[in-house]
This record gives structure tokens, sequence and C-alpha cells, in this order.
């Protein structure tokens, strides 16, 4: 009797434990599915915006810049007479054509986007059809302008931009609709797995308090372990230890944790995504920059047809009003090109082709020389006889060499030397830009690569600039996997160093080719 008491005993507390099992094990099935489930709409969620929507945006940008570039062009050429505004707007018009079937495709994603497209496309043909085109095609000069034909042009220009809006506008519903319909499924499934996991803590804890001594211990446990988990604490994770019911129990609380782990890892690189595709698309510093380069464009293009007109019956002090003018026009376009420049190196992304560095600086040098001459500062350049192979935006790159070295002759201030290298240093190519100019104060060396930020010395000393080259020249380098370093004395100079990671780094000849240098090119 005794051993079919004992028995019966055991048998109980079995048939409870496996009642808690049960439960937690419907408790990690429904987490399970209710994370699979999360994480799929979510990754949709962003998907959608990074594939769909966001690149709808771009692309609708693209064409109404390229649509301003023309307008810029065929007013300046109607007015000038130069081919190279005829030119550059023939390239306007043919990227525009190109960039049509790209415009197209967004009728798929939204039957009212694909409408507001179409308007687009044919307000835009439009003011090809009644105004640019006739215009390049006829007479130019001066004496051609018509009022009334200009002011025609103008509001079918503004038609494109209306047109151009209602898609941008469109977008940007779609986007916050998306972004909406992932924050509404993210507060679903949280409070979806707040609610199992209580219902599970409390359907364990029941069971617990009819079970015998055999179970008290290891279901405390498992019970401490549960309210750490509802407190926050995600790392908590429960003993596997006791009878082989309790053991099932822990194990499944343990994966049931792992897996929410998991899911809010993936909750917050879908938070960081939305959040950074946000931050690209109100961008305000790249729309303002675009919208004031249009305007610049023809202020500039007023100065030197005035300049012109006006050769050989102006004062001097008139000439200087004229130069004075035109020299601010163009340090504006320089501020809104770095502007650009820096927008487009932080938020998109970089294209990397196989480059040799050591034949780009070669190149960017030679051009440069010209100009520093005139200043007296001397450039002397120290290049590998064989390629440095690196994978690289040739653009961009080509832009932090120039921006280094235009730097280093601007602030060497009279006759003096800039030295330029290029050496490969183990898996790494080392671009080395160093000048004996006034150098940075000690002092404000950690604020460098702050937007805007320029050293006291050069604002005393009256060295134009815009604050920005080096922000450009980092952001450039980290989109590439590489890293920029400092080191400045005042009064002594600079030096700053590049690295980017070598391609296929080759041990062989890693030695020779980070000391052979080519005589031709020093000095």
């Amino acid at each position: 009797m005794a051993s079919a008491a004992g028995g019966g005993g055991r048998g109980s507390v079995g048939r409870r434990l496996g009642a808690s099992v049960a439960v937690n094990f419907f408790v990690l099935v429904v987490v399970g599915v209710a994370g699979i489930i999360g994480t799929t709409r979510a990754h949709d969620s962003v998907d959608y915006l990074a594939k769909q929507v966001e690149p709808a945006a771009t692309v609708n940008a693209d064409a109404l810049q390229e649509l301003t570039d023309a307008e810029t062009y065929v007013w300046g050429y109607g007015i000038s007479g130069e081919q190279s505004l005829l030119d550059k707007y023939v390239a306007a018009r043919t990227r525009f054509r190109e960039n049509r079937a790209r415009l197209e495709r967004l009728r798929s994603l939204d039957p009212q986007l694909g409408l507001l497209v179409d308007d687009f496309l044919l307000s835009a043909q439009n003011w090809f059809a009644a105004y640019a085109d006739p215009r390049t095609a006829g007479p130019v000069g001066l004496g051609t302008f018509d009022a009334l034909r200009f002011d025609r042009a103008q509001v079918l220009f503004a038609d494109v931009r209306t047109t151009n809006a209602a898609v941008s506008e469109r977008v940007r519903e779609l986007s916050t609709a998306a972004e909406r319909s992932s924050n509404d499924l993210e507060r679903s499934l949280v409070i979806m797995l707040v609610g199992v996991l209580v219902a599970g803590a409390a359907g364990s804890l029941f069971v617990a308090r009819r079970s015998g001594q055999q179970v008290t211990e290891p279901l405390g446990a498992l019970e401490e372990t549960a309210q750490r988990l509802a407190r926050g604490d995600h790392a908590a994770r429960a003993p596997v230890t006791g009878p082989r019911e309790v053991v099932q129990v822990a194990s499944a609380i343990n994966r049931m944790a792992d897996e929410n782990d998991r899911a809010r890892a993936v909750e917050s690189r879908v938070v960081d995504q939305l959040r950074a595709l946000d931050a690209v698309k109100s961008d305000f510093v790249s729309n303002v920059s675009h919208e004031l380069r249009t305007p610049l464009t023809s202020i500039l293009g007023y100065l030197e047809l005035l300049e012109e007109e006006l050769v050989g019956r102006t004062a001097d002090t008139e000439q200087d009003m004229l130069r004075a003018a035109k020299r601010n026009v163009l340090r504006l376009g320089e501020l809104i090109e770095d502007l650009l420049a820096l927008t487009r190196s932080e938020s998109q992304g970089t294209e990397l082709k196989e480059l040799d560095l050591a034949s780009l600086t070669r190149d960017l040098v030679t051009d440069l020389r010209v100009a520093s001459s005139q200043q007296g500062v001397e450039i002397r350049l120290g290049v590998p006889a064989a390629p440095v192979p690196v994978m690289a935006d040739a653009g961009q790159i080509a832009r932090v060499v120039t921006n280094l070295v235009s730097n280093a002759v601007k602030f060497s201030q009279g006759a003096s030397e800039v030295a330029v290298s290029v050496v490969r240093d183990g898996d790494d190519a080392v671009l080395t830009v160093e000048d004996h100019g006034i150098g940075i104060p000690s002092e404000e060396l950690d604020q460098l690569g702050s937007r805007f930020y320029r050293a006291s010395n050069a604002v005393h000393l009256g060295i134009t600039g815009t604050g920005l080259g080096l922000r450009i020249v980092q952001a450039i380098v980290e989109n590439h996997h590489g890293s920029v370093d400092l080191r400045s004395v005042q009064g002594v100079g600079t030096t700053v160093w590049v690295r980017l990671p070598v391609l296929q780094p080759d041990e062989s000849h890693r030695a020779d080719a980070a000391d052979s240098t080519d005589p031709a090119e020093v000095g």
C-alpha cells in the first residue's frame, strides 16, 4: 500500500508539472509565432520603405532637379547664346528622358501616385514642347527676349513644380502610413507578449502552490526567473535542475527569453532604420541647398553678362564692386556645393570599384600644382611605383585628396612646401598630407570635423573657407571603412593621415610596394 501511495504521489506531481509544462509550452509557441509574424511584417514594412517609397522620393527629386537645371540652362542660352549652356541643357534633357522610365515604374507602387506621376510627366512635356525646345531652336541673344513668352514659360514651369510637389506629398503619405503600420504592429506585439508571459507565469504559480515539497524549490527558482524577466532583467535564465518536467519548463522559459532577446534586437534595428530613413527624407540642409543653387546660377550669369556689357564703360570702383559681387556669389556656390557633398557622403550609399590610389593621387597633385605655384607653395609628391589598389568611389576619394591638399596649400601662407605621399602599410593604404603652415591651436583640435567649424587663427588671418572640408573628408572615409587621423602644432604645421583598406593585400610584395617611390614624381 505504501508503495502504491508513493507511486500515486509521484504520479500526481508529474501530472501537475505536466500541466505547468503545457502552459509554458503554449506560451513559448505563441511568443515564437508572434515573434516570427511580427519580425516578418516589420521586415516587410522596412523593405517597403527602403526599396520602394524612399527610392520613389529620390527619383522624383532627381527629376525635378534635372528639369530645374534644364530651365536654368535654356534661359541662360537664350540670353547669352553660349554653346556651353546649350550643351548643358541638352545633357539635362537627356538625363530627364532617361529618368522617365524610373518615374513610370512608380505607377505600380500606388494607383493615386501613378496618376500624379502622369500629371508631372505631362506638365514636363508641355514645358519642353511649348517653351524649352522652341527657345533653343530659335534665335538667341539679348535682343530676342520676349516678356510674354517668358511669362508663359514661368506658368508652365510652375505647373511642373506643382505636379512634382504633389508626387512628393503622396510619397510622404505612403511613407507615413508604412511607419504608422509598423508602430501599430510593434505595440500589438508587445501587448501580446506581455499578456502571454503574465498568463504563463500565473499558471505556473498556481500549479507550484499545489505541488509537494519535491518540486517546491525548483519551481520557486522558475518563479523568480519569470519575475525577473517580467521586471525587465533580460539576462535572467532559469536553472535547469530538478525533476524531468521542471527541467523541461526551465528550458522552455530560457528558450522564450532567447526568442524575446532576438525579437527585441530585430525591433531595435527596425526602429533605427526607420529613424535613419526619416532623417534622410527630411534633410533640410539638402533641400535648401538645392533650392539656392538655381538662383545663384542665375545671379552669376547676370553678373557675367553685366561685366561683359560694361567693359571699358565703368570706373575702376564700379569694376571692383562687380568683381566683389561675383566673388561672393562664387563663395556661396562653394558653400552650397560643400553642403550637398556632405549630405551625399553622410546619407547615400557608396559604389565601390577597384581604384589605384597612387595613380589617382599623382594625377590630382599634377592638376593642383598649377594653382599652388601661383601662391608660392611647392607640392612634393611621393607615391609607390607599384599600384596601391583599394575598393573606392573614385569621385569621392578624389574629393578627399583635393580637399586635403588644397587646405594644406591654403594654410601654408606664403613660400613653403606641402608633402603628399601614398604608401602601403600592412593591409592599409595610407595617404599623408603634410604642410608647414599656420597649424591649429591645441585647445581647438577636439572640435575639428564639426560642421562649419574653422580654427580661430584661420579666421583671424582672413583665410576663407566653409568649415566643411574636413567633415566631408571624414564622412567619405568612414563610408570606405577607413580612418582619418590629424596632428597639428600651431605655427609649425599640420599632418593628416587617411587609411583605407587595401584590396587583396599580397604579403609577397607588400614591403616593396610600400618602400618603392617613383623618383620622377618627387618635387
